[in-house]
């Protein structure tokens, strides 16, 4: 890349992108918001057999320890919430059987692509995408959590799987690699796009709702995300995105992904270096709420298609 940058920051932008996809998509906030919109569409038969498969999760995997203690009514709903972001806890080394569960190429799957003069996106059909990615994978998964003879605990590992990786292929970058001359090899959905020393435009789009809707002092988890929900329904029409919710074919959510990615992320006075404004924060929150409740949505009618046996 063709910055003139100081050896420090050189040094800083480096770790950013040294791991591409260390990167999340949707931070934890994104992930339990998710969760919280399928929940309220799940019947309670469903619920149920949710919560009694991730209970099964191997002692290794450190899933059932997210299970909140005591009889809130809320306990069942965080226990499935919290397991959407233990895909992304399982990335820290330490403990290492936990892991050992850690599958970095399976959050995404690069699309690449390139920008014409004329600013048309132009697909790169040469390149396939690697053949362990976030589509194949959701299918292989969802198939395991079908089959009642495979072992319980696998069952477990791969639904705890599935809650996060329906929501990571509704993020637009994880569908996402665009080829530049700053990035011929391409930018891994944008990880290695900085815009300072610390942040990668990936990044900023993983963290938008909570830029968009902090915590609040005092604040419990379970009450900042139900307000947080709330807020995105409120502003997405949720009964129009529920109508989208039958459409289950996982590639078709990597290809409104990457139409998303292409038209929505590239724009809007966005460039390497420069801090994001707030016009352009505005812009980012307009295309991820939608894309957040849609995958809530999404995510209730492919567990029901799952447990429906």
């Amino acid at each position: 890349m063709r910055f003139r940058r100081s050896l420090a920051t050189a040094a800083s932008f480096a770790l950013l992108v040294i791991a591409p996809r260390a990167a999340l998509a949707w931070d934890d906030l994104g992930h339990m918001v998710i969760v919280r919109i399928a929940w309220q569409q799940l019947p309670a038969a469903v619920r149920e057999r949710v919560i009694a498969t991730l209970l099964e999760a191997p002692s290794d995997a450190g899933l059932v320890e997210l299970r909140p203690s005591g009889a809130d009514p809320s306990r069942e709903f965080m226990f499935a919430a919290l397991a959407s972001t233990w895909p992304d806890l399982i990335r820290h080394p330490d403990p290492a059987a936990r892991h050992a569960y850690h599958r970095g190429d399976w959050h995404y799957i690069d699309l690449t692509w390139s920008t014409a003069p004329d600013g048309a996106a132009v697909p790169w059909t040469t390149r396939d995408p690697d053949a362990a990615n976030i589509v194949v994978k959701l299918a292989a998964l969802s198939a395991v959590i079908r089959d009642r003879g495979t072992d319980p605990g696998a069952r477990a590992v791969a639904l705890a799987w599935v809650l996060h990786l329906a929501g990571d292929l509704h993020q637009p970058l994880h569908a996402s690699s665009r080829i530049s001359d700053a990035d011929p090899r391409g930018d891994h959905g944008a990880a290695s796009f900085a815009i300072d020393s610390t942040m990668s435009l990936h990044w900023y789009w993983d963290r938008v709702l909570s830029a968009r809707y902090p915590r609040l002092p005092d604040e419990s988890r379970e009450r900042y995300v139900a307000r947080v929900t709330e807020a995105v329904l409120a502003h997405t029409g949720g009964d129009s995105l529920a109508a989208r919710a039958g459409q289950l074919d996982f590639a078709v959510w990597a290809r409104e992904s990457l139409a998303s990615a292409q038209r929505d992320v590239y724009c809007c006075g966005i460039a390497p270096w420069q801090p994001a404004s707030d016009r352009y924060l505005a812009h980012a929150d307009a295309i991820a709420e939608p894309r957040i409740a849609l995958a809530g949505f999404r995510l209730a009618a492919l567990l029901e298609r799952i447990f429906a046996q």
